[in-house]
């Protein structure tokens, strides 16, 4: 078995990834495209766009809205005013009712939160997706609670996919910490992790249903947050 260990101890904040590690998105695809059937290519197109969009930092998200809408359109054959409008106005609200329906939070994500915050560590929601206090809310994050997180965010808002690295680093700015002083949690080695390496800052992966047992569990993570920082 490994043997986990984390020094929780030596980071101000921790930025947490969204889908795939404060919940389990195995089958979000599938119900994406189950909960409507007639868009499958819409769907699949989105998904090709994102990955050849990956990395890329256009600066703010008005250059990105606008790659975005002239390569899905390309593909759809539409125009990139059409297919932005697709994007915002039914896609991520489609997304945020598919969460709400199908999808929870893992077990203890608020209290972690609350947990950290009380020890004096800053805490952050970094997804590549936008709308990430709306679909935190479907999963079923109490808005009305303790714990919410200092930043929420997403590297749409900001113009660049992860892992381009100038996101990460205006998140640290923003929670008032150098990039040394930051754990990034995520359950993507090459957006979540890579991110993380280029902007000097150490990376937690969690384990999915798609990696095998040598990653440390969601589980495992909290136990370990909840009795050092006890």
């Amino acid at each position: 078995m490994p043997d986990f260990s984390l020094n929780i101890h030596k980071y101000k904040a921790i930025i947490f990834d969204l889908d795939g590690t404060l919940y389990d998105a195995h089958r979000l695809v599938f119900w994406i495209t189950f909960c409507d059937i007639l868009s499958f290519k819409y769907f699949k197109a989105e998904r090709y766009v994102k990955k050849s969009l990956m990395g890329r930092d256009y600066g703010n998200f008005k250059e990105y809205d606008k790659a975005f809408g002239a390569l899905f359109g390309k593909l759809m054959g539409m125009s990139p005013e059409i297919s932005r409008m697709w994007y915002h106005k039914f896609y991520t609200k489609h997304m945020v009712k598919v969460l709400q329906k199908h999808f929870s939070l893992r077990p203890q994500v608020q209290q972690i939160f609350t947990h950290l915050q009380k020890k004096g560590i800053k805490v952050a929601v970094f997804s590549d997706y936008c709308m990430v206090e709306e679909r935190l809310e479907a999963l079923g994050f109490d808005f009305g609670g303790s714990g919410i997180p200092n930043v929420m965010t997403s590297a749409e808002e900001r113009g660049a996919l992860k892992p381009a690295p100038r996101p990460f680093g205006e998140i640290a700015s923003e929670l008032g910490v150098e990039p040394s002083q930051v754990l990034v949690v995520g359950d993507d080695e090459k957006s979540d992790g890579a991110g993380a390496k280029l902007s000097w800052m150490d990376f937690l992966q969690i384990r999915t249903k798609k990696q095998d047992h040598s990653l440390m569990s969601w589980e495992t993570f909290s136990s370990l947050i909840l009795n050092d920082l006890s």
